[in-house]
């Protein structure tokens, strides 16, 4: 028998580095890899705040317990939701921005002024200056399933 998509239920310090997505405390997120100066190596999550609108870094526990969704993902924007040009910078929300070919979302540190800008990717969060890029208002990201029918595990409109 075999789960479609892969789950893994781990630590949150032991999700795979190829994972994107996790489920945490009933909640999908996207999960960060640790900052190579970060000595103990810390995971972080952003969570999409409704409330806001914007996605939100939390620090939980690393012996936290997640269940990580592996496997290839789909990130799909919705064309029609794409204005002419819109600010990558800290006013920004829950759009999913694109540099080249490199999908892109701002994150907020809970509690904290300022904003970082997330790569889907590869994971990394860093810094940038602002600036106008090409963004989708309404996107969504999921894996491939039974048949290769796309299961969507994160919807933002």
């Amino acid at each position: 028998m075999e789960l479609v998509p892969s789950v893994i239920a781990t630590a949150l310090s032991a999700v795979p580095d190829t994972a994107r997505v996790v489920l945490y405390q009933g909640r999908t997120a996207l999960v960060g890899k640790p900052d190579t100066r970060d000595a103990q190596r810390t995971r972080w999550l952003a969570t999409y705040d409704s409330q806001s609108a914007r996605f939100v870094r939390t620090l939980p526990e690393a012996h936290d317990e997640v269940l990580a969704i592996v496997g290839k993902y789909i990130i799909e924007p919705d064309l029609t939701s794409a204005p002419p040009a819109d600010r990558l910078g800290p006013t920004a929300q829950a759009q999913l921005f694109l540099r080249e070919s490199m999908p892109f979302v701002v994150v907020h540190p809970n509690g904290f002024a300022g904003w970082r800008v997330f790569n889907l990717l590869d994971g990394t969060m860093t810094s940038s200056t602002e600036t106008d890029a090409l963004s989708f208002a309404r996107w969504r990201i999921g894996v491939l399933g039974a048949g290769g029918v796309p299961l969507w595990v994160l919807q933002v409109k």
